[in-house]
């Protein structure tokens, strides 16, 4: 569980640096 929430807030902050 605590992997998966890793890898979104990875994804999420991917997002921030494209939007960035």
């Amino acid at each position: 569980l605590y992997n998966l929430h890793r890898k979104w807030s990875m994804q999420l902050n991917l997002k921030k640096l494209q939007f960035e």
